[in-house]
C-alpha cells in the first residue's frame, strides 16, 4: 500500500488531498480531502483484524507514524 500526498498548485488556498494506492491492482483505495473522509476512517475500516495495527492507527500524530503504520500493514 502506498500514500500519496498532493498539493493542488493555484487554487488561492493551500489545500491538501491524500491517496491510499494498492500497489498490487494499481487502484485508489482511498482519497481523503475537502468533501471526502480522512485516511484514519479508512485505514480502521482496512485494519479491523488487526488488533495491534488499529492501536497504531488510533494513536497516529504524526505523518511519520502513517509511515510506519502502512510499513507494518505490507509486512503481513
Amino acid at each position: 500500500m502506498n500514500w500519496y500526498r498532493f498539493y493542488p498548485y493555484g487554487t488561492g488556498t493551500i489545500t491538501k488531498a491524500d491517496f491510499l494506492v494498492d500497489d498490487k491492482n494499481k487502484k485508489i483505495i482511498n482519497e481523503s480531502g475537502f468533501f471526502n473522509p480522512g485516511l484514519k476512517n479508512s485505514l480502521k475500516t482496512r485494519f479491523a483484524a488487526y488488533p495491534d495495527l488499529m492501536a497504531l492507527v488510533n494513536s497516529w500524530k504524526t505523518d511519520d507514524d502513517l509511515l510506519k503504520i502502512l510499513q507494518l500493514y505490507d509486512k503481513k
